[in-house]
């Protein structure tokens, strides 16, 4: 993030001193520019106007540590402890179709309300696709295009996520991949969102998840 900017401050002794002390406290603050947030992205806005929606997650990641002489060192086969905003459901943050929202809201304290993702149905059957792919590849040693060979769950073929069933491409030469599509008519719009073998998801029309379905 271009102009990010962080300090931290430990209370009662030296960072990263084991001989000062006791610790009592620490604190850590971050500056997050919107205009950084949004240098490499084709749809968010910076400044976001309310009812924007952005999808963040924080994460903290502590070691079990031991004194070393005049230092410490991280202790051996002890895995580390993961504190995240909103449950991954795995111990890997870049899942971001997992992420949590961010709702930018007006000035009306306790007054705005969030709106709802309209492609989140269209996006649970991209991520389920996904998934189902890799995990079939792994054990089979290749992409299928046939839907049905994928186990997906009932709701992304019988329409009760809102979505038409999962559209399948493979593509057999360099780069060996797949293309999954997922289209829906919501509110009076049609919505088509993709997916491919690196996870990368595409919507169009572009801003219907973030500005909504009118698009940014």
């Amino acid at each position: 993030m271009p102009a990010f900017r962080s300090a931290t401050q430990v209370f009662g002794c030296v960072l990263n001193d084991p001989s000062s002390g006791p610790c009592t406290h620490w604190t850590l603050e971050m500056l997050l520019p919107t205009s950084s947030y949004v240098a490499n992205d084709t749809v968010a806005r910076s400044p976001p106007v309310p009812g924007d929606l952005w999808r963040w997650d924080f994460s903290r990641v502590e070691w079990e540590v031991r004194v070393v002489g005049d230092h410490y060192e991280k202790v051996e086969g002890v895995a580390a402890a993961n504190w995240v905003w909103s449950s991954q459901g795995a111990i890997n943050m870049h899942l971001p179709e997992r992420w949590g929202y961010l709702c930018w809201l007006d000035g009306r304290v306790n007054a705005s309300s969030c709106r709802k993702d309209a492609t989140w149905g269209i996006r649970q059957a991209l991520a389920a696709v996904y998934y189902a792919e890799h995990q079939f590849s792994a054990v089979n040693g290749y992409y299928t295009p046939d839907v049905l060979q994928l186990g997906l769950p009932a709701a992304v073929l019988d329409g009760s996520l809102g979505t038409a069933p999962p559209q399948l491409q493979v593509n057999v030469l360099s780069p060996y991949g797949f293309n999954a599509t997922v289209a829906a008519q919501l509110d009076g719009h049609k919505v088509v969102g993709k997916v491919d073998t690196s996870r990368h998801m595409t919507f169009d029309p572009p801003g219907a998840s973030v500005c909504g379905l009118g698009g940014c």
